[in-house]
This record gives structure tokens, sequence and C-alpha cells, in this order.
């Protein structure tokens, strides 16, 4: 945002450069977790064949967080950024 301003004369301020501080130690993922992120619950019941009695979908419960984000705006890629938040989960970065 602060590039897109500064190239479309808004503002005329220093870029501190690429955001490296570690994210579980201040509020930055929460905030960003909550702007661009999706937390989904699912269940499933067990559902058996009525004439066999073979099992056709088992009890389940899944937890997914999911983040999505553009791959670059304005030439600026946002895959390091997205890279930090996926190390930090234990996850990795689909595109």
């Amino acid at each position: 945002m602060l590039t897109w301003l500064k190239t479309n004369g808004y503002v005329d301020i220093k870029s501190l450069g690429t955001y490296t501080s570690d994210m579980t130690r201040n509020s930055l993922l929460a905030g960003f977790i909550d702007a661009d992120g999706s937390f989904k619950i699912r269940t499933t019941e067990l559902k058996k064949n009525i004439d066999t009695g073979q099992i056709i979908t088992k009890n389940r419960i899944a937890c997914s967080l999911s983040i999505e984000q553009r791959k670059e705006k304005n030439s600026v890629s946002y895959l390091p950024l997205m890279s930090c938040i996926a190390t930090v989960l234990g996850a990795t970065v689909k595109f």
C-alpha cells in the first residue's frame, strides 16, 4: 500500500523494507488472519449401508484455517510474507 501511495504522489514516507520480526511475539499475525483469514469446522456423521452394514462415511471432525491473498500487487510479491506465516503455522503456501 505504501508503495502505491508513494508512486501516486499521496505520501512521501520512507519504507522500512520487508517485515522480518517474529510474528509470534506481536499482533500482526492475528490482525492479518482477522482481515484475510477464515476458520472452518466440518463434521461428518457415521453412515452405513442398510443392506450390507458397510461403512460409507466415518464420524469425523475437521478444522481448517485458510488465508487467501493475491500473489502480488504493483509488482510486489506477497510470497515472502505468506511463506513467513506458513512457517509460523507449520503449513505450506499453495498457489
